[in-house]
């Protein structure tokens, strides 16, 4: 199958090279073919752009947008669609990731190798954060994704934009309002009665907030998606029961003290995402997590 990927950035020199290099010369595409890698650079300051550029007159694969003010996620992304619909024998398969993401080798030929079932349109991966346990909040963002690893092997399948896989011929241009990309995917994948397909082998690496403060702003952003999706699509929210499993499993599987805290977080975040979506228009243009930029030491 053919593969193009899409990476949407803002400010990500420290690791765009890094991401780029990885799906040229690291990935092993055995069965499949990487054709394209659009690299959406958005209000970049820090050479971003110039960085792609460079990479590109080198390697005809890589194909950069600029655009010179942020717009939105959602915006980046639907710059790349419409890319990939000038020359539509690019690409079967679209590959989504993050700027600021590294995927372990062979992690695109499993994502891509799960799509060749006709009934699957999306392909998920397994996030797994590099922030050191040793420190409470970085034993909170490895709890975090631990608990969408379980939700995922409950068949809750989330899609998460550090990285998945979309049948191209499902794909279509997102609102830019839309706060979550991941959740419009899968209100997609839905739409179009395909099914997920969860690929806990398929390993991405990221780095979450170190700070509490930023941890909040990020879950609050995500949780508001939820709510945005929610009201405009009639796509389902987690519902009481799944919750309630959750919540089992993370006192079951974690130190109390610290899922009680990871509640706490999670629940303030979702209170003030609730009076966010009331009285104001939330931009989809959300401030950079600084503290997730990790690799950057």
């Amino acid at each position: 199958m053919k593969i193009a990927a899409i990476i949407p950035v803002h400010n990500e020199a420290w690791n765009i090279r890094r991401i780029i290099y990885n799906l040229l010369y690291v990935q092993d595409y055995r069965n499949h073919q990487l054709n394209r890698i659009i690299v959406v650079c958005s209000g970049c300051t820090d050479g971003t752009d110039g960085i792609v550029k460079e990479i590109a007159e080198k390697n005809g694969k890589v194909y950069p947008i600029v655009e010179n003010a942020r717009h939105g996620k959602t915006h980046a992304l639907n710059m790349a669609i419409k890319a990939l619909e000038n020359d539509a024998k690019e690409a079967e398969v679209v590959v989504f990731l993050s700027g600021d993401v590294v995927p372990q080798r062979f992690s695109l030929e499993k994502l891509t190798s799960i799509l060749q079932d006709p009934s699957v349109g999306c392909a998920i991966a397994h996030p797994i954060p590099l922030n050191s346990k040793r420190k409470l909040c970085g034993k909170l963002v490895n709890m975090l994704w631990s608990l969408h690893d379980e939700m995922n092997h409950f068949g809750w399948h989330k899609v998460t934009g550090e990285m998945f896989a979309v049948k191209r011929s499902i794909l279509e241009e997102m609102p830019d309002n839309v706060i979550n990309d991941d959740l419009y995917i899968e209100y997609l994948i839905n739409k179009h009665r395909m099914k997920f397909a969860y690929t806990p082998e398929a390993m991405v690496y990221i780095w979450g907030p170190e700070s509490f403060i930023e941890l909040l702003e990020q879950r609050r952003r995500v949780n508001r998606g939820h709510i945005q999706i929610a009201k405009q699509y009639k796509a389902q929210h987690l519902s009481i029961s799944n919750t309630i499993r959750l919540s089992s499993t993370l006192i079951a599987k974690y130190n109390p003290v610290e899922a009680v805290i990871f509640c706490l977080i999670e629940g303030f975040s979702r209170l003030i995402a609730y009076f966010d979506s009331f009285g104001r228009t939330y931009t989809p243009v959300w401030k950079m997590i600084q503290t997730s930029k990790g690799g950057a030491e």
